[in-house]
């Protein structure tokens, strides 16, 4: 197990391994100064259920269920050295990074080299104490991280890349694209606990590009026409979502306006979702690359 804390502020992280059983020289443990003890978070969530009730109604009638905030506690160690001054910089690099006023940080967690992801704020500035310090051969200190979103993530963006026109030369995919004369499928398989948000980068030429969910009927449709030296970049998750055009001199421009009246930010329910792009005109050049992060509630 490994715990790797990211500070995007001061771009600086914390890497925490795992401890067993007290030992503290392991043979083939990392030599880290950061280890960690016991973690918890990796499941634990309540939810509020919202329910309504008729008069004289024996029990109530259910409505729906939110999950709450997630709280990651991570009970943890400073490795202990010869230099009685290295304990002192480790933990001013210890509240440095986990700094309550930087907002969120990037959490990892990793087991067997699987790697998820969660974005959380520190509730309060490291805690240290000194009860059980030579048991564990270190300074002990007690970290709680708040994530307002609670659902863990892959680290890695899945992406499956989409063409809009089939010319008559050879392109190298590494997905399996369905091809025909004017428009492509790609079958996007959402594995995880919920619905989730895409990123859609599409590459011009194309006259009125257009991305489709056709599971669920919604799409986003760009009523314009998108330059070869242009890219139209949509974001469909909640808080982040965007329409904007990038030129290849790195300009960007808000295109919310340009949009379809009937267009949706989508997202992928779960299980099957077919994604189609199509464009009304264009060349083989048009391609659409499609990403997105399944999302759990417990790892």
């Amino acid at each position: 197990m490994k715990i790797i804390i990211y500070n995007p502020v001061l771009k600086k992280e914390i890497v925490f391994c795992d401890y067993v059983e007290h030992i503290y020289e392991t043979e083939g443990r990392p030599d880290a100064p950061f280890y960690v003890l016991l973690f918890d978070g990796l499941g634990e969530v309540e939810a509020t259920r919202n329910t309504s009730k008729s008069p004289n109604q024996a029990g109530t009638n259910y409505l729906s269920s939110q999950l709450e905030e997630r709280e990651l506690s991570i009970r943890g160690f400073i490795k202990k050295s010869e230099n009685t001054e290295e304990i002192g910089e480790l933990r001013k690099l210890l509240a440095q990074v986990i700094n309550p006023v930087h907002g969120n940080l990037e959490v990892i967690y990793e087991e067997q080299e699987v790697r998820h992801k969660i974005l959380a704020s520190a509730d309060h500035v490291p805690t240290y104490q000194a009860s059980d310090a030579k048991e564990y051969h270190g300074q002990l200190t007690n970290i709680t991280l708040i994530a307002n979103d609670p659902y863990w993530t892959d680290e890695q963006a899945k992406e499956v890349i989409l063409k809009a026109f089939d010319e008559s030369f050879s392109f190298s995919f590494e997905f399996p694209v369905i091809f025909g004369e004017q428009g492509a499928q790609e079958t996007i398989v959402n594995m995880g606990h919920a619905e989730t948000s895409i990123t859609a980068e599409l590459r011009g030429p194309s006259n009125v590009p257009r991305i489709e969910n056709a599971t669920t009927g919604q799409y986003m449709q760009l009523n314009h026409v998108l330059l070869e030296n242009e890219t139209w970049i949509i974001c469909t998750e909640r808080g982040h979502k965007r329409s904007i055009i990038k030129s290849d001199d790195g300009t960007r421009r808000d295109v919310m306006s340009w949009l379809d009246l009937g267009s949706e930010f989508f997202s992928l329910k779960l299980g099957d979702n077919i994604i189609k792009y199509n464009a009304s005109s264009g060349t083989g050049k048009a391609v659409a690359l499609v990403k997105w992060k399944q999302k759990y509630i417990a790892i």
